[in-house]
């Protein structure tokens, strides 16, 4: 019975080391996703704080929406080139 159990554990790692590039670049990306998801969560905080922030000039001229989409695309464009540099 031991020898099954070093048995596998032998042919894990060996399955590990040999996929270890593949392996690591999957869980950063699940990770990323996992971060970019909890970002999009907190996405109308985070859009009411930029869009109070702003200074009066720009406020007369936008609305939040406008400032919802622009953050919205840059969570997900931050994400999908992180995961992209990741991978080359």
């Amino acid at each position: 019975m031991e020898y099954i159990l070093v048995a596998f554990i032998i042919a894990v790692i060996t399955l590990i080391s040999i996929k270890r590039n593949k392996i690591y670049n999957r869980l950063i990306e699940i990770v990323i996703k996992s971060i970019v998801k909890t970002i999009q969560n907190k996405e109308p905080e985070i859009v009411c704080m930029i869009y109070n922030r702003l200074p009066p000039f720009f406020k007369e001229r936008t609305n939040s929406k406008i400032v919802a989409e622009i953050v919205s695309l840059t969570i997900q464009l931050s994400g999908e080139l992180y995961v992209t540099k990741r991978n080359k």
